[in-house]
């Protein structure tokens, strides 16, 4: 039960809209960061599993994670105690807690949180150029761009941090140089470029691989929850429309600005999983596709736990029909688990 007379005074209904944006994107925020650590600590169980196995690729891995869940947890830190000397300690502040959050974003403990926010943005954009080198492969000229556009934002993002130091800064001051919205247009534009490219790559393979194998054949790394997830699509479409909001000076870019941070961790992590179980695209994979050498899948597969001759009836192999009359050769050794050979008439291996 609420009644008029409790209402803010001396607030316009737009700053009350944007105290409320505040507190929902702080909560949003929150949610993202749960979702944040609990893909950490998938990752680092399967990364630490592997590290006797590919101790190079491991331990890499396992830094790469733990900066992104430091940085993270720096961000989510800062952005609840700017809200909370907002809503709380300051609440009587000239023109409400939204003008505390506008006008004191500068403080010290916030800029290093968007310090920290920014440095994720540098690590996922990073390991977006390093998944882009690994699927297209020998076409490292397509990186030039992509390159160019990271290093404008690294650098736009430094004089972002030098301008946000000075007191009275704030994200959403007007001046003649943004450096806010150079830094975000520049850094979303590489991500959504390298998307794009990305999921294109992935189509293509895709297409090359049913041409070669048949219709019915699958590969985990060629899904479309492979493709929205290897091209970090999910952050590219989150960032492209706060970016919008902030552009036009939209209220609503309040609500998206606090999850935008724990978006850009979440993203990389999911490729990380991916990764780590063996589901992601390979160079060798990717040379194997694109050339139309993957091994086809063969229908039935039969499993043994003892030796025997054993007669098989196969239809079909890598999705295409067998002559009713070839004859196939099954050769198996013991073992508990047994691997069977099998060769066509005509000399293929399946």
């Amino acid at each position: 039960m609420s009644d008029p007379s409790w209402a803010p005074t001396n607030e316009t209904a737009e700053q009350i809209w944007i105290e409320e944006a505040n507190i929902d994107g702080i909560c949003i925020e929150a949610v993202g960061y749960g979702v944040h650590l609990t893909l950490f600590f998938l990752c680092f169980n399967l990364l630490w599993d592997m590290r006797k196995r590919q101790p190079k690729y491991a331990y890499t891995f396992l830094v790469y994670i733990s900066a992104l869940v430091v940085l993270g947890s720096i961000g989510a830190g800062t952005s609840l105690k700017i809200n909370q000397e907002a809503f709380v300690n300051n609440c009587n502040f000239p023109g409400g807690p939204s003008a505390y959050n506008i006008l004191e974003y500068g403080v010290a403990y916030n800029v290093v949180g968007t310090g920290a926010y920014i440095m994720n943005t540098w690590l996922q954009d990073g390991l977006l150029l390093y998944r882009f080198y690994i699927i297209w492969g020998a076409f490292w000229w397509l990186m030039i761009v992509p390159i160019l556009l990271m290093l404008v934002s690294i650098i736009m993002s430094c004089f972002l941090l030098a301008q946000l130091a000075r007191p009275g800064a704030t994200l959403w001051e007007t001046s003649s140089v943004n450096f806010a919205l150079t830094y975000w247009s520049t850094s979303i534009a590489t991500t959504i470029l390298l998307t794009l490219l990305i999921v294109a790559r992935l189509m293509y393979a895709r297409y090359r691989m049913r041409k070669a194998m048949g219709p019915g054949h699958q590969a985990s790394y060629l899904s479309v929850a492979a493709m929205l997830v290897e091209s970090a699509s999910l952050y590219a479409v989150f960032a492209l429309v706060f970016i919008i909001t902030y552009a036009r000076g939209s209220s609503v870019n309040y609500l998206l600005f606090g999850p935008l941070g724990q978006v850009q961790s979440i993203a990389p992590l999911l490729i990380t999983l991916r990764v780590s179980q063996g589901r992601a695209a390979t160079k060798e994979t990717m040379q194997e596709t694109m050339l139309g050498t993957t091994k086809p899948a063969v229908t039935p597969v039969l499993h043994t736990s003892r030796p025997s001759d054993t007669a098989i009836e196969l239809y079909s192999v890598g999705g295409k029909s067998l002559d009713p009359d070839s004859r196939v050769e099954v050769n198996a050794e013991s073992s508990r688990s047994t691997e069977f050979k099998i060769r066509i008439e005509d000399g293929s291996d399946a």
